[in-house]
C-alpha cells in the first residue's frame, strides 16, 4: 500500500509512523478496528456517540432512510489500552449513550501482545 501526500508517495509503515504522532490512541484504534474487521463486523466511526467506533452486524448494507431492526448501529466500542484508567462516571456516560441508541457498549482493551479482549458494559437497575 501506498499513501500519496504532497506529491510523495509514502509506505504503510511511515503512514502509521505519521498517524501515531498525530493521534495519541491511534495504535489501539487501529488493532482494535483490524480486528473487528478481520471478523466480518462493518465498523464506522462512533464520534457523535462518545466512543471511537460504531458496529453494525455481520453483511449489514448501510442504506439512508428507513432501517430494519438488524440494520442499526449493535454495539458502541471504545479501544483502550490495558494500562488506560477511567472513571466510573465516564464508564456510566459511556453505556447510557449507548442504551439512548439501543446499542451495546463494549470497551475493546488491547494489551502488550496487541490481543483485543471485548468487555460488554451493561447499566443493572433494580
Amino acid at each position: 500500500i501506498y499513501i500519496k501526500t504532497k506529491n510523495q508517495n509514502i509506505g504503510f509503515k511511515e503512514f502509521y509512523e505519521y498517524c501515531i504522532n498525530k493521534e495519541q490512541e491511534f495504535h489501539q484504534k487501529y488493532v482494535v478496528y483490524k480486528d473487528l474487521r478481520e471478523r466480518g463486523y462493518l465498523v464506522k466511526t462512533g464520534f457523535k456517540f462518545g466512543a471511537h467506533f460504531r458496529v453494525y452486524e455481520r453483511g449489514v448494507k448501510l442504506k439512508k432512510g428507513p432501517k430494519e431492526a438488524h440494520e442499526h448501529t449493535r454495539f458502541v466500542v471504545h479501544a483502550i489500552s490495558e494500562e488506560d484508567r477511567f472513571s466510573y462516571p465516564e464508564l456510566a456516560r459511556a453505556v447510557r449513550l449507548a442504551q439512548n441508541i439501543r446499542a451495546k457498549m463494549v470497551w475493546a482493551v488491547v494489551d502488550s501482545e496487541n490481543d483485543v479482549t471485548y468487555y460488554e458494559i451493561v447499566r443493572v437497575t433494580p
